[in-house]
């Protein structure tokens, strides 16, 4: 049986709200949720920003005064929460608000996660209770964005591999993802073998340079080899790019992400040079990552 949410006041239905997509502003420059990881750093002013607009006979069974559009960014790693309210403005057919946040990349880390919503206080002051005065009418689909580009997040295991007799290798990288607005943190995982005295040090956070550079290397093969064989096992209307903006957390994200990093295109740009250039793919990845640059 599915499940059924009941509310104690009247809401919105989803499809009366119409929701704009997030505007990122990363040091006065506009980017996608899959570029914001490799765009912010710890000095960077941001600015998120989102508008929604109700048709006024939807507000009619709510029974309440002037809404208000709530945006939070919140990040649990450093304890921060930011809000901002915004009024609606009234026009003879709907009523619309535009809001935005600010914040320094120093309050932040890890993980950021933005969320908006429509509240509206009960309709007369001291006749209804006083949790009725920020009542939740509808709400946006929260955007995670993920802060950090290297291991930290990703899925890993250690394991022997002698032990497990799985041949012998460094390490191995396991993608389960059917499709690509599957879950990254769900699909992959990388596999570490502790057999290793390199993968050890890796392990304990004191990796040698030219180890972490070929492990870059290889999750970023990984990632673009997945989106091509995903791509070309269901093309869609849809291009690679609007999956991975659509879907943030997805492997769609994560190969956009990768293919910003290492070869400086999106990612059906990538996909395409991997079917015919595979060589230059290889020449951009090993350059970009540092891979045996000779440092100890």
């Amino acid at each position: 049986m599915s499940r059924t949410l009941l509310y104690p006041y009247p809401r919105l239905q989803p499809a009366a709200l119409s929701w704009s997509v997030w505007k990122l502003v990363v040091d006065s420059h506009e980017v996608s949720p899959a570029e914001f990881t490799d765009s912010w750093d710890a000095n960077s002013a941001m600015e998120f920003s989102l508008s929604v607009s109700i048709p006024g006979e939807a507000m009619l069974r709510t029974r309440g005064s002037d809404p208000v559009l709530l945006l939070s960014a919140s990040c649990a790693e450093t304890a921060f929460t930011h809000t901002a309210e915004t009024p609606f403005i009234a026009s003879p057919t709907s009523l619309t608000a535009a809001g935005s946040l600010s914040l320094s990349g120093s309050d932040i880390s890890q993980k950021l996660t933005l969320r908006a919503q429509v509240l509206l206080p009960a309709a007369a002051e001291g006749s209804a209770p006083e949790w009725t005065s920020r009542r939740i009418l509808g709400e946006a689909r929260a955007l995670e964005l993920e802060l950090d580009s290297d291991l930290s997040g990703f899925p890993t295991s250690a394991r022997s591999f002698s032990a497990a007799h799985l041949p012998d290798a460094p390490w191995d990288i396991k993608v389960t993802a059917t499709d690509l607005s599957d879950s990254f943190s769900n699909s992959i995982r990388l596999y570490l073998n502790e057999d290793y005295p390199l993968i050890r040090e890796l392990m304990n956070g004191k990796p040698k340079p030219h180890v972490e550079a070929e492990l870059s290397a290889s999750i970023a093969r990984t990632l673009l080899n997945t989106s091509r064989r995903l791509w070309d096992m269901a093309p869609e209307v849809r291009s690679p790019d609007a999956v991975a903006e659509e879907h943030p957390d997805s492997i769609a994200a994560a190969g956009k992400r990768a293919a910003g990093t290492y070869l400086r295109v999106n990612l059906a740009e990538a996909i395409h040079l991997m079917r015919s250039r595979p060589e230059t793919v290889e020449f951009r990845i090993a350059s970009a990552a540092g891979v045996l640059k000779g440092r100890s």
